[in-house]
């Protein structure tokens, strides 16, 4: 609704049409730019910082997450549950 008007008041104020896709496309392009490059570090960091903890409770021995990992490879992985309950 608010882009409508926005169209329109430039549409009143003598812009063309094709001055006015640009304005909008180069305005979508600005935003999604400006949020690659606030995401993506944050991203990166997000990433190593998990990494991090994921190979300090490795080396700890591991979780219930991580159950399995450097472990024997013929011993499963997933618990099985000894019956199931009605």
């Amino acid at each position: 609704m608010g882009s409508a008007r926005e169209v329109g008041l430039l549409l009143a104020s003598g812009l063309t049409t094709g001055q006015i896709r640009k304005l909008l496309v180069t305005e979508g392009a600005l935003v999604a730019a400006v949020g690659c490059l606030i995401g993506l570090p944050l991203a990166v960091a997000y990433w190593r910082a998990d990494g991090l903890r994921l190979a300090h409770l490795v080396e700890r021995g591991g979780g219930w997450f991580v159950s399995g990992v450097g472990g024997d490879p013929a011993e499963p992985r997933h618990r099985r549950p000894e019956r199931i309950a009605p």
